[in-house]
């Protein structure tokens, strides 16, 4: 190729870079039709740097390759164009231009979950920007890295990160990098709870987008705040704006984002038992992010899909599900999930009378929760070896298993949902026929299932873990109507009594000694346990409608208490293990304090708006006042 040829290609190659780096396109916005024209350029850029067997255009042309396959979504592809590059900028003596590459190779590397490598090219990178007082490329791959971190659950090293970026980018006058990082950094601070700040920097970024016509990182912005909306508990609100993305990211192409607004509603449905649409969601998800190689997605919709089998009492394909789920998580090294799929399994088995098994899984589950340092995970498998005891009518491992979770209670902050605990106690209690006991366990774990009713969702997967919400009060019924009046001879009636009743671990009762009586027959509080029931489900299933019911009180209390139960209800949602990833633990002793402050402030309003308190609170009228 002769020299004029040559400098036409170089002005070809200036044109490609104008209309790639006009579009703005960025590393992890959703797939649009700018993006797979850049990719379109590029590879016409490759194929004519190739041809005329120039160093520099095929230098440029892997460029160009690396950066529109990144804001296209193919992040693998991307990889090796990003190696060949580093290498001949390295061959040239090109360190800048190498690691200005690197900082384009860590996103891609974070993308396709090779995060390892990403942490090591991240190194090598920050290296030459820190000996060269490079600071806004240094800012570039704080960037990367803080979005590295967050994918490993790693949110306080994303935070720092993201803050010394954002403050590069201000002082340099880079208001669309800066947009940028906000976008990112309110996916982090929601994570720290601080809900008002996350939506403010959404806002922000949302803000700038417009002035600067950046429609996707727009999008990405409204899209974030859709799922903040279900942490929050706004389901409706959650859904139709996932639903509203749904339609632009099927207009540009967006696989990657369609497969993640499928991820975020499954995780929405299962919370609402709404199965069978979360089944059909998750099947389509799980074959989408394997085709684009998010295996760490992948194997996230097949636990909820696993889950939403689960509901709909197919356990079989719940148990192929979760197996399946359980090999991708072990291929990507979480060892969170692993064992968080053991304890999914283990509950299958039981549910299927196969004790031994489940008992081997949640024993296994157990140990590698302790080895993760999750003493809120260990009490969930102690509380699922526990009713495996009880169906065993082992009541001496049941009590050690019981034990245990008292002691981890008693050495860690208390979690948000003891009603398990309490539940088992009474069960123990009622077999050795401790009535007192029994119904003073009982009774607490109803003031938990109510303190934690629907408004506050942690409780409403209805599968795991939870079992016997409406046990704990048929109960007390029971032990109220029964009292214990009777004398020894009277205790086999009751036992049998029991062994007829719905509960599956009243196969037997061991001889033990009978308690004395402390009361007769009650059926005024038989009468109020009832009344406590029905009510308890009347305001799960007014709680959805809240938002649309308006108190007269003072405004300023009333929008702490709505508030307060949206902060609350992340918490709960983030307490669950599937809602979970990783190593970030809740902040118990914040919770236990929100829920004082909700306490106060519900009765600060019940005095004067006692209609509107009825709606969020269990309230019965006696048997007296009746």
């Amino acid at each position: 190729m002769n020299t004029e040829e040559l400098a036409g290609l170089r002005q070809k190659f200036e044109k490609f870079w104008a209309e790639i780096r006009g579009a703005r396109l960025y590393a992890g916005q959703p797939r649009n039709s700018q993006s797979a024209a850049g990719v379109s350029l590029a590879r016409e850029a490759l194929r004519l740097a190739t041809e005329a067997g120039d160093d520099d255009l095929l230098l440029d042309a892997r460029k160009m390759m690396y950066y529109s396959l990144t804001a296209d979504e193919q992040y693998h592809e991307a990889i090796p164009y990003c190696e060949q590059a580093i290498a001949q900028c390295e061959q040239r003596g090109e360190y800048g231009q190498a690691t200005r590459v690197r900082i384009g190779e860590v996103m891609a590397l974070s993308h396709a979950g090779r995060y390892e490598e990403a942490l090591e090219v991240a190194r090598v990178a920050e290296q030459w920007l820190k000996d060269n007082n490079d600071n806004i490329g240094y800012a570039r791959l704080c960037t990367n890295i803080a979005i590295l971190y967050f994918r490993l659950d790693q949110h306080k090293l994303s935070y720092d990160h993201y803050v010394m970026a954002a403050q590069t980018f201000e002082e340099a006058g880079d208001r669309q990098a800066a947009a940028q990082v906000y976008l990112n950094h309110a996916n982090t601070l929601s994570w720290f709870d601080r809900f008002e700040e996350s939506d403010a920097m959404y806002e922000r970024a949302e803000q700038i987008a417009q002035e600067l016509h950046l429609n996707e990182l727009w999008i990405q912005a409204r899209y974030n705040r859709s799922y903040l909306l279900y942490l929050r508990g706004r389901y409706s609100e959650s859904l139709q704006g996932f639903s509203r993305m749904r339609e632009h990211f099927q207009d540009s192409g967006s696989l990657r984002h369609l497969a993640l607004c499928d991820l975020d509603e499954i995780e929405i449905y299962v919370q609402l038992s709404l199965s069978k649409d979360a089944v059909t969601l998750a099947q389509r998800a799980a074959d989408q992010f394997k085709k684009i190689g998010m295996f760490y997605e992948e194997a996230k919709a097949q636990a909820f899909h696993g889950v939403a089998l689960m509901q709909m009492r197919r356990y079989g394909e719940a148990l192929d599900m979760f197996r399946l789920s359980q090999q991708g998580y072990e291929r990507e090294g979480n060892q969170y999930w692993v064992a968080a799929l053991d304890l999914y399994r283990a509950d299958v088995h039981l549910a299927l009378g196969r004790y031994w098994e489940a008992q081997a899984l949640a024993a296994q589950a157990k140990q590698r929760f302790e080895n993760l340092g999750y003493p809120s995970r260990q009490m969930l498998s102690l509380v699922l070896l526990a009713r495996i005891a009880l169906a065993l009518n082992d009541v001496k491992l049941t009590e050690k298993c019981v034990a245990e979770i008292s002691s981890i209670i008693e050495k860690t902050r208390v979690p948000p949902i003891v009603f398990p605990y309490h539940m088992l106690c009474g069960q123990i209690a009622e077999l050795k026929e401790l009535w007192q006991d029994a119904e003073n366990a009982y009774s607490l774990a109803a003031q938990d299932l109510e303190q934690h009713q629907a408004r506050i969702q942690h409780d409403d997967l209805k599968v795991t873990f939870l079992h016997g919400r409406n046990q704990v009060y048929e109960a007390l019924v029971r032990l109220s109507l029964m009292g214990t009046e009777a004398d020894k001879g009277d205790s086999e009636q009751f036992r049998g009594r029991r062994q007829n009743s719905e509960r599956p671990n009243a196969a037997s009762v061991p001889e033990i000694a009978h308690c004395p009586p402390f009361r007769p027959p009650s059926l005024a509080t038989a009468y109020s346990w009832c009344e406590r029931a029905k009510s308890r489900g009347l305001v799960e299933l007014l709680s959805q409608h809240l938002p649309s019911v308006q108190g007269r009180g003072e405004q300023s209390l009333l929008q702490r208490i709505h508030a307060l139960r949206e902060e609350l209800n992340v918490h709960y949602i983030r307490s669950k293990p599937e809602s979970r990833s990783s190593a970030s633990m809740p902040d118990f002793e914040n919770v236990a304090m929100k829920e004082q402050e909700l306490a106060r402030a519900l009765r600060e309003v019940g005095s004067q708006e006692s209609e509107y308190i009825s709606l969020q609170e269990v309230r019965v009228a006696e048997l007296e006042e009746v």
